[in-house]
C-alpha cells in the first residue's frame, strides 16, 4: 500500500513539473476559488465513475462528492491502483458546476452536470487537456 501511495505521489509531482504556464491554459489554482458562488446543486452529491485515458493504459476512477457541511468534499479513488485515494485540496462547486485540483495543479477537472446522471467537462493532466465524462455509479 505504501508503494502505491508513493507511486501516486511521484505521478503527481511528475505531472506538476509539466504544469502549464501559457495564456488560456489552466493554472495551479482553480479560477474563481473563494468567490461568491451559487448554492451547490444537490444532484452533484454521490459517487461518479469514469475511465481516464493516460496515454499508457486506461485508468478506471471513482469520485465521491459530499456536499454536507461547510465545504464540499471530493475524494478520487483509483480501484486498479490498490484503491489509492486523493482528497482534493482545491474544490469549487457553483450551482451545477464543479471543479477540483491537486495542490500543485498537476491534475485538474472542471465541468458541469449534463442531465441527471453525468458530469461533463475537461480534465488536465499537466498540460494535456481532454474531455472527460463522469457517470453516476449504480
Amino acid at each position: 500500500m505504501r508503494l502505491i501511495a508513493f507511486c501516486l505521489a511521484a505521478l503527481t509531482l511528475a505531472l506538476a513539473a509539466c504544469s502549464p504556464a501559457g495564456p488560456g491554459e489552466p493554472m495551479a489554482v482553480l479560477p474563481g476559488t473563494g468567490e461568491p458562488a451559487e448554492a451547490p446543486d444537490p444532484r452533484l452529491e454521490g459517487v461518479w465513475v469514469t475511465v481516464l485515458e493516460t496515454g499508457v493504459e486506461p485508468r478506471p476512477l471513482r469520485l465521491a462528492i459530499t456536499l454536507q457541511g461547510e465545504a464540499a468534499q471530493i475524494v478520487l479513488t483509483a480501484p486498479d491502483q490498490g484503491g489509492a485515494q486523493v482528497r482534493f485540496e482545491q474544490v469549487r462547486v457553483d450551482g451545477p458546476r464543479v471543479g477540483f485540483a491537486t495542490g500543485l495543479g498537476a491534475l485538474m477537472f472542471e465541468g458541469a452536470l449534463d442531465g441527471e446522471d453525468a458530469i461533463a467537462g475537461t480534465v488536465w493532466q499537466g498540460r494535456a487537456p481532454s474531455d472527460l465524462v463522469w457517470t453516476r455509479a449504480m
